[in-house]
């Protein structure tokens, strides 16, 4: 900060589901633009995130606002609505748009993860209905791979650029609609963090590249 060069390590953490998409193509063109800085990535779940940034661990984190806690401070980047994923032959797939309650007789592939899991359910807590859990994953590619194949549609905020699985099948996503809002995704970090120029310099690469290299 004294020499006023954007130098040294920096340590940011990712929310699992989008980790894979999102972050390296930030980190790329951030390290190319600042060669001093010693780039470190790390995936976590929410909880985790929180517990690394209080400890040190992370310097900043990517993820969505879901149950922040107030003595970390969130920057909201982008605004995502939620998706509903399917295989192409699934009996809903050539709408354009569905309900919670249009999807709740359905088979689910839950992308259960700590908080955002709770997020993706509140859709149907709002029909008074449950949905059908006929199998839980822990990873996007997963929950991708199983939805293609058939196995049961899926939520996700995250639309990839591709519209296949990791195994090759074609995914639909379709916009989903009624009383659901958007998750915003943007940087978390102590408060104090802001005053580092390193970390300032990453938030603001963050908001000029996000949309541009992940959408």
């Amino acid at each position: 900060d004294i020499t006023g060069k954007v130098r040294g390590p920096l340590n940011v953490g990712c929310l699992l589901t989008f980790a894979q998409i999102i972050l390296p193509q930030l980190r790329r063109r951030f390290v190319d633009q600042y060669t001093d800085i010693e780039f470190h990535q790390f995936q976590r779940t929410q909880t985790e995130l929180f517990e690394d940034l209080r400890s040190a661990t992370l310097d900043v984190a990517l993820t969505y606002d879901l149950n922040l806690p107030q003595d970390l401070h969130f920057i909201p980047l982008i605004s995502l609505p939620p998706y509903a994923l399917m295989a192409v032959n699934h009996p809903l797939a050539k709408l354009e748009s569905v309900t919670a309650k249009q999807l709740v007789e359905h088979p689910m592939i839950l992308l259960d993860l700590p908080v955002s899991s709770e997020y993706f359910l509140s859709f149907f807590a709002k029909t008074g209905q449950k949905p059908r859990i006929v199998e839980r994953a822990r990873d996007m590619a997963v929950m991708q791979s199983l939805v293609a194949n058939g196995f049961g549609y899926s939520i996700a905020n995250i639309r990839p650029k591709s519209d296949r699985a990791p195994d090759g099948k074609k995914l639909r996503f379709i916009p989903l609609t009624g009383p659901v809002r958007p998750m915003n995704m943007g940087l978390l970090l102590p408060k104090a963090a802001v005053s580092s120029l390193t970390v300032r310099s990453f938030v603001e690469h963050c908001k000029k590249y996000l949309v541009l290299d992940a959408f």
